[in-house]
């Protein structure tokens, strides 16, 4: 995300953009790829760093019409800016936890071993806490949730860390986001996104380890299932109502 260390430079222009969209686009057509009613979803991290990112976004949806006569669903990520995807032509965008969530740090009541730390540490209590005090805006944006973070691999003495994680407590987060989810979303709308399956180099992972084995996925099951049950009893309550009707 930071531009300090540059690997291969990304360059942003008609060209480039219209060799992403024609790229990507096989696999958009692929049967099993998501799709939001019919139009495929593309997510963008970080579209504030193209240099028209408007012009970029009608260029990839008036080709996308052309070649295929669909729309496209656009996500972009809310990481490092609070941008409204109305207004760059998107149509929805997600919550990119950690980052997003107003965190202080807790190192003071922590015992620290590592002098030259300069980094961050926030609780994963005041994550959940903060997610479910989280006003939603007018526009769709999705909930987010991590299992856990701590970048301290990839950045050393300056990493940021969520303390204190464990499966029941990303459990109560999960839940929560999913029910607020049913309660905001219909139908194909109804997404949740993790950060991430194995994403290591972040300290953010469902994939088992050894610390806590399959316990993170079991809970995601468990949460997913219980959320089933909730929608099937809705639907009997629904049915209860219109049959004494």
């Amino acid at each position: 995300g930071r531009e300090k260390d540059v690997l291969p430079k990304q360059k942003h222009c008609d060209e480039e953009d219209l060799k992403c969209i024609q790229d990507s686009s096989k696999y958009c057509q692929d049967e099993g790829y998501i799709r939001v009613n019919s139009k495929p979803l593309l997510m963008v991290y970080r579209p504030s760093l193209f240099p028209d990112i408007k012009k970029t976004v009608k260029l990839w949806r008036n080709w996308y019409k052309d070649n295929f006569n669909e729309e496209l669903y656009l996500i972009l990520t809310d990481s490092f800016e609070d941008l409204n995807p109305y207004e760059i032509g998107f149509d929805a965008s997600v919550n990119f936890v950690p980052n997003t969530l107003p965190l202080e740090s807790i190192e003071y009541i922590l015992t620290m071993f590592n002098s030259r730390f300069k980094g961050g540490i926030v609780s994963y209590d005041h994550a959940i806490e903060a997610i479910k005090n989280q006003k939603q805006p007018k526009f769709k944006k999705f909930r987010g949730i991590c299992p856990s973070w701590d970048n301290t691999a990839r950045r050393q003495d300056t990493g940021y860390i969520v303390h204190g994680s464990t499966p029941e407590k990303y459990k109560e987060w999960l839940r929560h986001i999913c029910i607020d989810t049913l309660k905001r979303f219909d139908g194909q709308e109804s997404f949740i996104f993790i950060n991430a399956w194995n994403e290591w180099a972040e300290g953010t992972h469902l994939e088992p380890d050894r610390k806590f084995g399959y316990a993170y996925l079991d809970a995601t099951r468990e949460i997913l299932e219980e959320m089933d049950r909730s929608k099937l009893e809705l639907v009997d309550e629904i049915n209860e109502k219109f049959t004494k009707k």
